[in-house]
This record gives C-alpha cells, sequence and structure tokens, in this order.
C-alpha cells in the first residue's frame, strides 16, 4: 500500500507561493505475531535464523479439500530436495502436510509461515496424510 510523507513542520513553502505534494513512500504491514518471534531473535542475535524442510509445496484448494475430506487447510508437497531434512526423514513428493507438532496448516499460511517460531536442527513432527493414511513423520529442520 502506498503513504505519503507529512511535510516537516517549520519548513518554509517554496519561492511563488507552490507547494509540493509529499512524496510517496512504500507502507509495510507485519502481523504482531511475526513480530513477537522475530524481534527477540533480531535483539539477540542481529538476524533471524530460519528453519526448513526442503520442500516445495502448494497450497490446497477448497476443492481438494472437500474431495480429501479436510476441513482445514494442507499443503501439498511437489518436490523433495534429495539432500533436504524432508527426504532424510521419509517425507515423499504428493504427500500432504496437515499440520507440524499438532498444529494445523491453516488456510491462508504457507509452510514457512507455519516454521517460524522453529530453529534449524530442531527436531518436530510432520503431521502427514499419505494415500489416505495420517502418519507423523519426525523431521531434524534444516536452515534456509
Amino acid at each position: 500500500r502506498r503513504a505519503t510523507k507529512a511535510p516537516e513542520r517549520g519548513v518554509p513553502p517554496p519561492r511563488g507561493g507552490l507547494v509540493q505534494r509529499p512524496e510517496p513512500v512504500e507502507a509495510v504491514a507485519v502481523p504482531a505475531a511475526v513480530i513477537r518471534i522475530v524481534l527477540p531473535l533480531l535483539e539477540k542475535l542481529g538476524r533471524v535464523p530460519r528453519a526448513a524442510l526442503g520442500v516445495t509445496t502448494k497450497p490446497l484448494d477448497a476443492q481438494l479439500r472437500a474431495q480429501l475430506g479436510l476441513e482445514k487447510g494442507g499443503h501439498l508437497v511437489e518436490r523433495v530436495d534429495p539432500m533436504g531434512p524432508a527426504h532424510r526423514a521419509g517425507l515423499r513428493r504428493l504427500d500432504l502436510i496437515v499440520g507440524v507438532n499438532g498444529a494445523p496448516m491453516r488456510p491462508g499460511t504457507t509452510l514457512h509461515d507455519v516454521l517460524l517460531p522453529y530453529r534449524p536442527r530442531e527436531r518436530v513432527v510432520v503431521n502427514v496424510i499419505r494415500a489416505g493414511a495420517p502418519l507423523k513423520v519426525p523431521v531434524t529442520l534444516g536452515s534456509r
């Protein structure tokens, strides 16, 4: 979204009486939940270490969720990095990730959003549906 900078106080208008329009600037909205996670890491480490599974996923659309009998979101694994932690843990292409450590994948969230509270080398349980059967796959997260 675009916002505008307020004119500085005490600055006289330019000669000729013409007033310039404020210069446009970019504004960014960050959810409070993300700030609560990220800010302490930035203060402590100066950066945010990001955990990763080593997969490429695609969120399920409403039609596919209905066919699978899922009420909430899920992410379909499209690709598994052969050198990544998901591959070592046994995740496969076409697995359906429905949660991490019991927390469900909600519609509108990405896998990166769900992994934000976790750090590289941390162990999590990925809740998966494979060929209609629910599985719990322990994974030691990598970094991105």
